[in-house]
């Protein structure tokens, strides 16, 4: 089995910048079906070092309306993970 290296960094002053880009994308993307998205984990921590990977957290009112609108998320970047919560989508 290989070994998974996780890279931690010190802290990125353009973190919040490029979570508010992908809040915004985001929104766009699912325009009407979220009530709420944040900027999430480590990186959103002011002077805390982190891996370099921006968190998001996005609520909605129904999972479904968001899975109908996967495509448009797959075009951003975002793929599904899988890993066994009925009531979440990652």
């Amino acid at each position: 089995m290989s070994e998974r290296i996780i890279e931690v960094v010190p802290y990125d002053p353009a973190w919040p910048a490029q979570a508010a880009e992908a809040i915004t994308d985001v929104r766009g993307a699912l325009a009407g079906t979220i009530t709420e998205i944040e900027h999430i984990g480590s990186t959103a921590v002011p002077g805390l070092a982190a891996k370099p990977i921006i968190d998001l957290m996005a609520a909605a009112g129904q999972l479904a309306a968001v899975e109908a609108r996967e495509e448009a998320l797959s075009r951003l970047g975002y793929r599904r993970d899988h890993n066994g919560m009925a009531d979440r989508l990652l």
